[in-house]
C-alpha cells in the first residue's frame, strides 16, 4: 500500500536548511547511501557511507584532509557506537573545525511511529531515534564542544501554496519548544585540553 504523505518536501526543506551551513571553504558531507536520492550532495567533499560497513575504513582515502565542516546527513541516529563516530572525525577536523549531526527529534518518534503504522507515510528502516541529550553527552566524552542545537519543520508538508506558510508560522511561535522533527546540532572541537597541557609543559619548565 502506498503511503500518503510524501516526504519529498521533508526532505526540500531539510536541503534548504543545510546550505545556510556552507559558509565553510571546506566541506565534507557524508550522506547515508539509502538516503542517495532524497538528500542534496552540498559541500566541497560528497561521500556515500554505506551504514553496514565501517565507518573508518570507508574514510581512509580522505586521511589527508582537513575540514573546516563535515555534516552528517541521517547517519548518526543509526550507528550503534556514536562515540566511535565522533571519534573517527577527529583527525579530519581542523583545529578549529565543526561537526553538523542532522537527526530526528525524539519528540516525534512516537507520532512519526503511529503514522507509518497506518500507511500515512513511508516506513523508515533501521533508525534508533537516540535523544539529543545523550549524543550530546557523547560529544563532550569525545572531545567537542555544543556550540548551538535547533531544530525545524513543525509542518512538513506543502499543502498546495500554504505548507511553507504554516511551517514558518508554527516554527516562530512555538521556536523555544524545539519541536520541529529535523534536529541540527552543531559541535566544535575542543582544543581546551590540548592547550592545558601545552601550558603546563612550558610551566614545568
Amino acid at each position: 500500500m502506498k503511503s500518503l504523505i510524501s516526504n519529498k518536501e521533508f526532505y526540500r526543506r531539510h536541503n534548504q536548511e543545510l546550505e545556510k551551513y556552507l559558509i565553510f571553504k571546506n566541506t565534507l558531507h557524508l550522506i547515508n547511501k539509502n538516503s542517495a536520492n532524497k538528500v542534496s550532495p552540498q559541500g566541497n567533499i560528497i561521500e556515500y557511507i554505506d551504514l553496514d560497513e565501517n565507518l573508518s575504513e570507508q574514510l581512509r582515502n580522505l586521511e589527508d584532509n582537513k575540514f573546516e565542516l563535515i555534516i552528517l546527513s541521517d547517519i548518526i541516529e543509526i550507528y550503534d557506537d556514536i562515540f566511535d563516530v565522533f571519534q573517527t572525525f577527529e583527525t579530519l577536523l581542523t583545529p578549529q573545525g565543526s561537526l553538523l549531526v542532522t537527526s530526528i527529534n525524539t519528540k516525534w518518534k512516537l507520532p512519526l511511529k503511529l503514522m507509518e503504522f497506518l500507511k500515512l507515510k513511508q516506513k523508515t528502516s533501521q533508525f534508533s531515534y537516540i535523544h539529543n541529550k545523550k549524543i550530546e553527552n557523547i560529544s563532550l566524552g569525545a572531545g567537542y564542544d555544543l556550540v548551538a542545537t535547533r531544530t525545524r519543520q513543525l509542518f512538513p508538508f506543502k499543502l498546495f501554496l500554504i505548507g511553507n506558510f504554516i511551517n514558518k508560522f508554527l516554527e516562530i511561535i512555538l521556536f523555544n519548544f524545539d519541536l520541529g522533527i529535523r534536529t541540527y546540532i552543531l559541535f566544535r572541537k575542543n582544543t581546551k585540553t590540548e592547550q592545558q597541557l601545552k601550558k603546563n609543559y612550558y610551566c614545568s619548565c
